[in-house]
């Protein structure tokens, strides 16, 4: 069950992280910056979630 979780964190990491960075110009502008803080941010509970799960799989192996 943790495996399958985990997959399925990791592919929604990377499609928020393919949408981070959706400039049309070199600067930055506000609504960019706050759109790329804002999937950065989910980000980040994707991934601290994601490292819950390895280390409970880590355990789960070194149990076997």
């Amino acid at each position: 069950m943790a495996a399958l979780k985990l997959d399925s964190l990791l592919e929604n990491m990377r499609t928020t992280l393919s949408d981070v960075d959706v400039r049309r110009q070199p600067e930055w502008d506000l609504p960019t910056l706050e759109h790329a803080k804002a999937r950065l941010q989910w980000l980040a509970a994707d991934a601290l979630q994601a490292m819950n799960l390895i280390d409970e799989l880590l355990e789960q192996r070194a149990e076997d």
